[in-house]
């Protein structure tokens, strides 16, 4: 709470414990229409691949990440809730990747990190082996935690659907296959779609699908 809640909690550490992201050993922002295909990710500190604010229209598709020392691929960063449209995360596309055995140091890591975006597909992917959650999304809901309103931001219209994901949760506890927190869309039309995952075989309590801190419209 005096880290992740440092502007809300007594004797916090504001900036330097505030919520921040791993960078990423590719990182980009701003971008537009990248895509990275049949690719390899292996044996990397931090996160992998970062598409960070601004990124639009771009494709991760085909690639293997593995041996990571943190997240897999990020999308979004989740310090721009109410972004202007040119520096929104939108419409970025992560299919048919398979992602597996991470991450091996930063265990709090998951293999799918969406913080602040719109329009975001995650279709048809494998995530096994990992030590905690297998695909994270959403942002600004642990302000519940403090008696605070979820934080108001752009996100809206993103799915996750048929993804198979097993052996999660290796390391921490409380996490989820699918782990979702905060407000996306303004209603169920435009929130957050998680439909057709196949997901077993959690190996510390947890969840298959975890709806936590403030999760709305899911």
């Amino acid at each position: 709470a005096k880290e992740g809640l440092c502007q809300y909690a007594p004797h916090g550490t504001c900036p330097y414990g505030a919520w921040t992201k791993e960078p990423g050993n590719l990182q980009f922002r701003y971008d537009r229409n990248l895509s990275f295909e049949d690719d390899r990710f292996v044996h990397l500190g931090a996160a992998a691949l970062n598409l960070d604010n601004g990124s639009q229209d771009d494709s991760v598709k085909g690639c293997m990440f593995t041996d990571i020392s943190g997240n897999g691929i990020e999308v979004g960063n989740v310090n721009m809730p109410e972004a202007a449209p040119q520096s929104q995360t939108d419409n970025i596309k992560v299919v048919d990747n398979h992602l597996y055995s991470l991450p091996t140091e930063y265990h709090g890591g998951v293999a799918i990190l969406v913080g602040y975006a719109a329009d975001t597909t995650i279709s048809h992917n494998q995530i096994d082996h990992i030590a905690y959650s297998g695909i994270s999304l959403g942002w600004g809901g642990w302000l519940d935690k403090a008696r605070q309103p979820a934080v108001s931001n752009f996100s809206h219209d993103n799915v996750v659907s048929d993804n198979l994901i097993y052996d999660f949760m290796e390391t921490l506890s409380d996490g989820g296959g699918i782990y979702t927190q905060g407000v996306t869309g303004t209603s169920f039309r435009n929130g957050e779609r998680v439909i057709g995952n196949v997901i077993h075989d959690q190996l510390a309590w947890s969840y298959a699908l975890h709806s936590d801190d403030a999760a709305t419209f899911v």
